[in-house]
């Protein structure tokens, strides 16, 4: 098992939290939001992490260096951050995707220890965590049924493809 983190994003919700630009170095309780998610998977069955920066790679590493984390990691640069979505960040880490099972994470998460644990354990081809909707969230809306399959995301579906997938 191994983790990809999304590092890429400028800071989206969380502006007026913390002294830095970096969305991850946002701290909870003390601690930067990327520290608290590295332990919890250097603690885990995650045998290596990718983490995809923009252009705050030294940066990271940096920080990452005085963790002295046990487990390996590998830092992929999008350079084009600006223009691109987070995909194309996910599609910069392809090689490492077909190495091993991967759950994929954006740096700005922070989880409790047994959702993440949670998450990993799970058996199964495909594992989507979401929450429910609240105000202040921002992204996109993921519509689920009754079974908890995700039956779309960012629109709601229509009113016949939800009853031939309930069927």
């Amino acid at each position: 098992m191994q983790a990809l983190i999304l590092a890429d994003r400028e800071i989206i919700g969380l502006t007026g939290l913390g002294n830095s630009n970096e969305p991850w170095m946002v701290e909870i309780d003390g601690v930067p939001i990327i520290e608290r998610m590295l332990t919890q998977l250097d603690n885990s069955v995650v045998s290596r992490i990718i983490l995809i920066t923009r252009d705050n790679k030294e940066s990271l590493i940096e920080f990452t260096k005085r963790l002295n984390l046990k487990i390996e990691l590998v830092f992929l640069e999008n350079k084009f951050y600006k223009e691109s979505k987070s995909i194309y960040s996910i599609f910069l880490g392809r090689e490492y995707l077909s190495m091993d099972d991967t759950v994929i994470l954006n740096s700005q998460l922070v989880l409790e220890d047994n959702l993440l644990e949670s998450i990993l354990e799970t058996d199964g081809e495909c594992v989507v965590s979401v929450d429910i909707y609240k105000n202040w969230m921002t992204g996109k809306p993921v519509f689920v049924d009754g079974n908890a399959r995700v039956l779309s995301v960012g629109q709601e579906p229509q009113m016949a493809s939800t009853l031939q997938l309930n069927s």
